[in-house]
């Protein structure tokens, strides 16, 4: 028999005898069981977090600065390849009569040789774009209305000094075709970069579970906005509580 863990207690006795003699009685006391606090509700303190976030700033800030980099080239790249294009098909139309002389002859009347000349212009489109806000973030990349102003600043940057030596009105129409078609050019570029990404990084992998409180027709109109996945909702929709990948 294995003997049995404990403290001894010594408790005074008192025996009704004759002389009322005292001696100390002894017995095992067994001790009390502790109860452990489980690893998994050990929470940590403010300042370990804090610390925790402290030491992942650095990485996050060159994984951030990276991809805004790597997001910037890729714009330019493009716009650059798009002003290539569109610059292409105009010479191919008008220089070398590809779909006939009689709109060849009618886009040099419009056109004429010089407008899109080269660098400049393309030197003149980045900064309109970049002036216009867009390289910035989200889907400002691909707002028609910030194209279309991009594209407008563009064409008057290079068309300003042939003003006073061609005159207000066919520099008028020269500026309103090239801003037309350079922001055409400009937003079939963009949307299709858009879709190229789109296929490459899905969005469900960056989606996350989003807890809508509030009125249900509420929730269900947020849900409709292009910033959340209306297929995937969890929840009843007469009431609050509703939760959908967004």
């Amino acid at each position: 028999m294995d003997p049995v863990t404990g403290d001894v207690m010594r408790e005074p006795a008192v025996e009704s005898v004759a002389g009322a003699a005292t001696h100390e009685r002894r017995h095992w006391a067994r001790p009390q069981p502790r109860v452990q606090e489980p690893s998994h509700l050990h929470l940590e303190r403010p300042s370990d977090a804090r610390l925790q976030l402290q030491r992942r700033a650095p990485g996050n800030l060159r994984h951030h600065l990276r991809r805004a980099v790597v997001r910037l080239l890729v714009l330019v790249v493009a716009d650059l390849a798009s002003f290539g294009v569109m610059r292409g098909m105009v010479r191919a139309v008008r220089d070398y009569s590809v779909v006939g002389q009689a709109l060849a002859q009618r886009v040099e009347a419009i056109v004429p040789t010089g407008i899109l000349n080269g660098w400049q212009y393309a030197a003149a489109l980045l900064m309109g774009l970049l002036v216009t806000g867009n390289y910035g973030r989200g889907d400002q990349r691909r707002n028609p209305r910030r194209l279309f102003l991009g594209a407008a600043l563009a064409t008057a940057l290079p068309l300003w000094m042939a003003i006073w030596t061609r005159g207000l009105e066919p520099v008028l129409v020269q500026y309103v075709l090239v801003t037309v078609l350079v922001w055409i050019g400009l937003l079939l570029e963009r949307r299709t970069i858009n879709r190229i990404v789109t296929w490459v990084r899905p969005a469900e992998r960056d989606r996350m579970d989003v807890l809508f409180v509030g009125p249900g027709a509420d929730c269900i109109d947020t849900m409709r906005t292009p910033a959340f996945s209306a297929d995937r909702i969890r929840g009843h929709p007469s009431g609050c509580g509703l939760r959908c990948t967004g």
